[in-house]
């Protein structure tokens, strides 16, 4: 996950994909167990890519540009749903 993450910054682009049957642990994977982020082994993929992000670019505030877009959607039955759409109801696409 490190060499995707310095790849992204140095203006590749980046993508991380969780593909697995229903039940398989996708979400807990790519997110986290619980809210309780100061536990590393209990983070996620995302929480750890989103806080290596932001501590890589305060080390190199003045040397580095970021434009950073974000896309977390699911794709089940044909339909396209975009998890960080706070009017997107699962189901409902």
């Amino acid at each position: 996950m490190k060499d995707l993450l310095g790849k992204a910054l140095e203006g590749y682009n980046a993508t991380i994909l969780a593909y697995g049957q229903t039940g398989s642990g996708k979400t807990y994977t790519m997110g986290t167990s619980n809210m309780n982020l100061n536990d590393e082994s209990e983070m996620g993929i995302i929480p750890r890519v989103i806080r290596d992000i932001f501590s890589i670019r305060s080390e190199r505030e003045k040397s580095i540009e970021m434009v950073l877009k974000i896309s977390y959607f699911e794709i089940y039955n044909d339909n396209i749903i975009d998890l960080l759409d706070p009017n997107t109801i699962a189901g409902n696409s």
